[in-house]
């Protein structure tokens, strides 16, 4: 009777143990702000997937989602320490980098994101196949202050053309406003991430649909001369409906940034929740496939990655495949 009457006592002896421990636990917690960018550009959406999963993990990191409106703001916020992690496109961080290779910024990598190729959309019924065939016609270059803005001028430019002499180009505020007037008939295609945006999708759900112009492989080369620093990348095959090609492009990777004020020990365990989550992540956000150790010890230089992250990839071995 005695042992059955203190089972009570017990539990509430453990209730009251396990309640302050828990807010221990969770005032214990770093809290991180991301700056993500507009709905429209698949920026926020992925950002909320990361926080999801690496606030599942049991890392002790808390991630907090805010919405900006773009790859420059993101980097204006994080230099001024009004973020601690920011998605950036591949354009606005070689900018921020300049090539060099000790780069003079003190915002640095943790994780690539995903490939980002930039195409021309243009309307499935349309009769436009090549780039050179939109000569004269109104386009959408990309968006004010957007990575995508300076690849359309340098893909452009690459080819021997100029964007404002060669064509009625306009920049608009965001991508789906650039969507919108291409199904208005206003423009006749629109330059932008071929992978991960949500706008693209949306458009190529609806009749008539879309078909993607990239330079062809001549013209590649053309451009790769006159801007050595784009990749070529691909759109995979039934990325979209009614997509059962490959589409080859040139572009760069979308990167995570931290700033300065973020602890080493902290970006370490950043890495540690992303590597331990790549699958979930993949799970949620398809192309968060790319977003793993390897893939961003095989595309960043290893000084523009973060001492920390460079920690945990030399704790996985990883390291040891490039020369630092």
């Amino acid at each position: 009777l005695r042992q059955v009457a203190a089972i009570p006592v017990l539990f509430f002896y453990l209730l009251l143990v396990a309640g302050p421990l828990q807010a221990a636990s969770n005032e214990s917690r770093v809290t991180l702000t991301l700056g993500t960018g507009l709905a429209s550009d698949g920026f926020l959406s992925f950002g909320q997937e990361l926080a999801d999963v690496i606030n599942a993990s049991e890392t002790g990191l808390k991630v907090q989602v805010q919405d900006t409106l773009n790859s420059r703001q993101n980097l204006q916020l994080l230099g001024e320490g009004k973020l601690d992690l920011a998605l950036v496109e591949g354009n606005i961080a070689h900018e921020l980098y300049g090539g060099q290779q000790i780069p003079e910024t003190s915002l640095r990598v943790v994780s690539v994101l995903y490939p980002m190729p930039g195409v021309f959309v243009v309307r499935a019924d349309s009769t436009y196949r090549n780039i050179t065939d939109l000569k004269g016609k109104a386009v959408a270059l990309g968006t004010i202050n957007s990575g995508m803005s300076v690849m359309a001028e340098q893909v452009l430019r690459g080819m021997g053309l100029d964007p404002a002499k060669d064509f009625k180009a306009i920049t608009p505020g965001h991508i789906a406003e650039a969507v919108a007037l291409l199904q208005q008939g206003k423009v006749e295609a629109v330059w932008g991430v071929g992978v991960g945006g949500d706008s693209f999708m949306q458009l190529a759900k609806v009749k008539p649909g879309v078909r993607f112009i990239a330079p062809d492989a001549q013209q590649m080369k053309q451009i790769m001369r006159e801007y050595p620093h784009l990749k070529r990348l691909s759109i995979p095959p039934r990325t979209y409906p009614g997509q059962n090609r490959q589409v080859i492009s040139l572009g760069l990777w979308g990167q995570l940034l931290v700033g300065p004020q973020v602890a080493e020990e902290t970006v370490f365990r950043l890495a540690e929740a992303l590597h331990q989550a790549k699958a979930a992540l993949a799970m949620r956000f398809k192309h968060a496939r790319y977003t793993n150790a390897k893939v961003t010890v095989a595309q960043v230089p290893m000084d523009y990655i973060h001492t920390g992250a460079y920690r945990y990839f030399n704790k996985l071995g990883l390291t040891q495949l490039v020369c630092k």
